[in-house]
């Protein structure tokens, strides 16, 4: 306990314990694709594991707007268009025995539909890690909610160990860097 103790005086060390803490908390304790334009980061990701950094554009006939595609798993997109709404509207909650039942959801890579893709702009690198770590997941067919919820826990990790170091070789005032990247 002594050495606990002595080890979370060092800012960078007590920024770890706390972001593990409250981010694997916050991590699982949110429903699927309810965070931010989580499923386009999610789709945008799929799409760089088949070979492809660019989105491809579908003109409507009906109204003669482009817009940027994609094409993704059923079971991707089924539990996508399931929760897509829910942060948009307070009355619509998220269910437990819904969350159960697409935890049986095989990926099946090959039964594919199309998915609007509303923000087509992010760089290639800032997804790398995501990117590797869902190529192995899709090498493995592991379930996509599954796939979801990895992939949140490497974006936890990837923004703890950047921050780590940020605080670790940051000369001074330390504590305000901290706190900062804590309330972030």
């Amino acid at each position: 306990m002594a050495n606990f103790l002595k080890c979370i005086k060092k800012t960078e060390n007590l920024f770890l314990v706390i972001c593990l803490l409250f981010g694997i908390l916050f991590t699982l304790i949110t429903p699927p694709f309810m965070v931010s334009d989580e499923n386009s980061h999610m789709a945008k990701m799929y799409n760089f594991t088949e070979g492809s950094i660019n989105f491809q554009k579908l003109t409507l006939p009906q109204t003669g707007k482009t817009f940027a595609v994609t094409y993704l798993p059923d079971s991707l997109l089924h539990i996508i268009t399931e929760y897509g709404p829910m942060p948009f509207d307070r009355n619509i909650k998220a269910n437990s025995d819904d969350i159960k039942s697409f935890l049986k959801l095989p990926l099946n890579k090959n039964e594919k539909s199309v998915h609007f893709y509303f923000v087509p702009t992010y760089p290639v690198f800032s997804y790398m890690p995501g990117v590797v770590i869902l190529f192995f997941l899709k090498l493995f067919n592991v379930n996509p909610l599954v796939m979801m919820y990895i992939l949140r826990l490497s974006s936890l990790l990837t923004y703890m160990g950047l921050t780590y170091f940020a605080i670790k070789i940051t000369p001074v005032k330390k504590w305000l860097f901290f706190i900062y990247r804590i309330r972030v």
